[in-house]
C-alpha cells in the first residue's frame, strides 16, 4: 500500500452451522472486493449475516501510516457506525476475529472498546502481521493488541511466519515467488483462525436462535 491508502473491512456475524450465544464477529479485509478474498479461498462454508462495510481513506501518506494516524482517521469516520452495530448485536458474549489485513486490528480495537462499554463479555482472536512487513508494522500491531487485551476477558493470537519449512510447503504447492508465499502463509493462518472459531462454536452449549 502506498500514498492514498484505502482500507475496506467487512464486519459481520459469521457461523458455520448455527447462530449461537456467544456471537462470532469477523473483521475481514476486502481491499478490491465486497467479499473477503480469504473466505473465498477457504474450503470451509461460512455464513455471514448482519454485516456492514467500512471504507477508510487514509490520506496521502507515504507507506504505512503510524498507528495513531490510522486510528484517528478510522475512528473519526466510523466510530458511531461501529457503535450502532455493536449495540444491535443481541448476544451478551462476543468473540471478535480479525484476519491478517494490515489494518483489521484497528477496527478490532474499536469494536472491543465499544463492546466493553456496552457491558458485553469481550473476547478476541487475531493474526499478527508477518515479520517481513518490517518492525514498524509489527510494533503498530503490538501496540494495538496490548490495548485490545485490556478490553478483553480472553484473547488469542494465531501466529503466522514465513520460515524455511513453510516456504518449502508453499513451493510444493506451486507458490514460488515471495508474494505468493506470503499469501499462502496468511491463508494458512486464516484457516487456523476459522478452525478455532468453529471449535468454539461447537463448544457453545446454549444455542439461541435469532431471526435473520
Amino acid at each position: 500500500m502506498g500514498p492514498g491508502t484505502q482500507v475496506k473491512n467487512i464486519v459481520g456475524e459469521f457461523h458455520f452451522k448455527r447462530i449461537t450465544n456467544p456471537a462470532f464477529i469477523g473483521i475481514f479485509d476486502c481491499q478490491r472486493n465486497n467479499f473477503p478474498p480469504r473466505l473465498n479461498a477457504s474450503r470451509k462454508k461460512v455464513e455471514i449475516r448482519r454485516s456492514i462495510l467500512t471504507t477508510s481513506f487514509l490520506g496521502d501518506c507515504t507507506g504505512y501510516p503510524k498507528n495513531g494516524i490510522a486510528e484517528a482517521i478510522i475512528g473519526e469516520q466510523h466510530l458511531e457506525f461501529l457503535e450502532s452495530y455493536v449495540k444491535s448485536i443481541p448476544q451478551d458474549v462476543l468473540w471478535f476475529a480479525a484476519d491478517c489485513g494490515l489494518y483489521s486490528h484497528i477496527t478490532l480495537k474499536f469494536l472491543a472498546m465499544l463492546a466493553k462499554q456496552s457491558g458485553k463479555s469481550v473476547n478476541s482472536i487475531a493474526i499478527p502481521p508477518l515479520k517481513l512487513y518490517g518492525p514498524r508494522v509489527s510494533s503498530n500491531f503490538e501496540a494495538s493488541w496490548g490495548e485490545i487485551t485490556e478490553y478483553c476477558d480472553s484473547s488469542v493470537l494465531i501466529e503466522a511466519s514465513l520460515d524455511k519449512e513453510t516456504a518449502s510447503m508453499a513451493k510444493q504447492e506451486g507458490f514460488n515467488n515471495l508474494l505468493e508465499q506470503v499469501k499462502f502463509v496468511e491463508q494458512k493462518a486464516f484457516n487456523s483462525l476459522l478452525e478455532k472459531v468453529e471449535f468454539l462454536e461447537q463448544l457453545a452449549s446454549n444455542f439461541v436462535h435469532y431471526p435473520t
